[in-house]
């Protein structure tokens, strides 16, 4: 199985640059960025379509299918990794929301801590072991994932660490791994063994 996972087109929150929940749709620039995707991705394998409920994950994967007309599905495993609700609508560089996100950080490892309604590491180390056996069942030979920045980081750090995941090793991850809008991975699932292929490709947008 090949496995090309996708990053949503830009969001009207990316475009306004503060952090963001389950709602809000593309920007006019996410619109374009997933209809210039979706021509390429019309020229190479897909049979199957699994994308996040979010609307600006949904938006972007109906854009596509709009071309590929496959069967598609729509999930909460692979919605964007949940924000506690005190920065949602905030810059990250206003200062309640770098003071928020520094205690996080700060007390990102400790199993249990939490500072209100956010996912945790642990949370999210469960919800993309279990997006991965998920996707691993669908028996497809080509499947389109739709996700998004945070999350899909986290699922190829899961996928190139297993479940010895840690804390530390997510934090040096994504300190050297940036993912764009309409960003292309693509992996490949063989014998009960995840490999990753490419990463972050936008030559669509290039």
């Amino acid at each position: 199985m090949k496995v090309c996972f996708v990053r949503h087109g830009e969001s009207e929150a990316n475009a306004l640059n503060v952090h963001q929940d389950s709602n809000g749709g593309l920007s006019e620039r996410g619109i374009k960025q997933a209809e210039i995707l979706a021509s390429r991705l019309a020229k190479l394998p897909v049979d199957f379509v699994l994308s996040s409920s979010y609307e600006r994950a949904s938006h972007t994967a109906n854009i596509i299918n709009a071309v590929l007309q496959k069967e598609i599905e729509y999930s909460a495993l692979l919605v964007e990794r949940r924000h506690p609700s005190e920065i949602v609508g905030r810059n990250p560089s206003d200062p309640e929301s770098m003071k928020i996100r520094k205690l996080i950080d700060e007390n990102y490892g400790k199993d249990g801590w939490k500072f209100s309604d956010e996912e945790t590491f642990y949370d999210l180390r469960k919800r993309a072991l279990a997006a991965l056996k998920y996707i691993a069942a669908l028996n497809k030979n080509n499947v389109l994932v739709v996700t998004h920045g945070a999350f899909l980081r986290f699922l190829i750090c899961t996928i190139i660490f297993g479940e010895d995941i840690t804390p530390q090793i997510h934090r040096n991850f994504i300190s050297h791994v940036h993912g764009s809008n309409t960003g292309l991975t693509v992996c490949e699932y063989s014998e009960g063994k995840w490999k990753l292929l490419t990463w972050n490709d936008l030559a669509h947008l290039e």
